[in-house]
């Protein structure tokens, strides 16, 4: 009996991309990996699989997982800052725009837990080595330096610092879930934006008058 030839097993199809348009979808499947599953998920090899490429062609705009790594984390804080300047926008005098800034602060933290505590990691703050993730993160602050300014209505020492170290602090806390116990903390969100912050904005509010 005849043996019949085996078939050629098909060939993966690999996906075209346009000059330029590979290296973004690169970066948005890297932040669905660390999105879905944290930084330690993520390897050049398992991008190029899920963009339909080689890993070779991965190379081209990223020569490490760790250049990866960085500009997903540069690509976070411009996210962060787009969504801060949103809020700022949408609300109106002082003591609105600030409040709005701290709590799309805290709810991009607590809507992408992974990435917020995977892009504040100490070396993409780092000017030398990462200088795009280090300038974004810089312009984060200075949206909220600023707002803190138009509130007071004149220079408060540490005020922009104190701001930062709360709404961090708050949004590192409930993205670890590190609530200590006995804290009756509100199951809404926006009310423990809301009762934090007003310690925050009064406190600002004595130093500055």
């Amino acid at each position: 009996m005849p043996v019949s030839p085996r078939k050629p097993r098909p060939r993966l199809k690999k996906a075209a991309y346009h000059h330029g348009s590979l290296e973004s979808a690169l970066l948005a499947i890297g932040t669905e990996l660390i999105d879905a599953e944290g930084p330690g998920a993520l390897t050049l090899k398992r991008v190029a699989e899920r963009a339909g490429v080689t890993a070779s062609a991965v190379q081209h705009p990223f020569k490490d997982k760790e250049s990866m790594l960085a500009a997903i984390a540069a690509g976070a804080f411009r996210e962060l800052e787009a969504e801060l300047k949103g809020a700022a926008r949408q609300a109106e005098g002082a003591e609105a725009c600030l409040r709005a800034l701290l709590g799309a602060y805290v709810r991009f933290a607590c809507h992408r837990p992974l990435r917020f505590q995977f892009m504040f990691e100490a070396r993409f703050l780092d000017g030398e080595r990462h200088p795009a993730s280090a300038n974004a993160s810089l312009d984060c602050y200075d949206l909220l330096r600023r707002a803190v300014a138009d509130y007071t209505g004149q220079p408060v020492r540490l005020g922009a610092l104190t701001a930062w170290s709360l709404v961090h602090g708050l949004s590192a806390i409930l993205t670890s879930s590190r609530i200590p116990p006995g804290e009756q903390v509100p199951d809404s969100l926006d009310e423990v934006v809301a009762i934090v912050f007003d310690l925050l904005v009064h406190g600002l509010g004595n130093h500055g008058g």
